[in-house]
């Protein structure tokens, strides 16, 4: 009996051994099996929502990339507009310059001394009397002479100038400078 009790405990033992191996062996593929259908679904639904959110990036990138080129577009036309307001700008700066650089010329010019020009033109003349001849002169200069001296003398057959008088008929402006009209008067003899 007692060798029949220590078969049956050593057959039980066995058969709970193997029983338990057994049912450790299903339990763990049972679990490999599960955890390897989660992880194949959670792969398969992250491929997806990576392929769902690339096509979602790729829409954004390619719209942020028409916007930027919109606004390189706009961009390029107002850099052209000012450009062109620039080049115009400096255009009229360089013609205005030189306007002025004439003007200058001009004025300086107009600034320099003009040279005395002195004309003398024959008024009036009386010869009645052979011993006495009375002329009348008119001095025309290009800029007003003070104080002025005037020397009157006669080149024919005169031998003495008996009078000579001097009336100033006034100042007027010919042209850039302005003149004195001066009316001289010779009794000769």
């Amino acid at each position: 009996m007692k060798e029949r009790w220590g078969r049956n405990a050593l057959i039980g033992l066995g058969v709970v051994v193997v029983s338990w191996l057994g049912l450790f062996v299903v339990s763990a593929v049972l679990t490999i099996y599960d955890d390897h259908q989660n992880l194949s679904a959670t792969a398969n639904r992250i491929k997806h929502d990576g392929i769902r959110q690339r096509e979602a990036l790729t829409v954004q990138v390619e719209k942020a990339k028409d916007e930027a080129r919109q606004q390189i577009g706009e961009l390029k036309t107002e850099c052209a507009v000012k450009e062109g307001i620039n080049q115009t700008l400096q255009k009229q700066n360089r013609d205005e310059q030189l306007l002025i650089a004439g003007c200058q010329t001009q004025a300086m010019k107009l600034l320099a001394p003009q040279p005395l020009t002195v004309t003398p033109m024959l008024l009036d003349r009386d010869d009645h009397n052979p011993d006495e001849r009375i002329m009348r002169w008119l001095i025309l200069t290009n800029r007003t002479i003070t104080p002025t001296h005037v020397a009157a003398f006669c080149i024919q057959g005169v031998t003495q100038i008996l009078s000579a008088s001097i009336s100033v008929l006034g100042s007027v402006p010919l042209h850039p400078g302005s003149s004195l009209a001066v009316v001289l008067m010779v009794d000769c003899q």
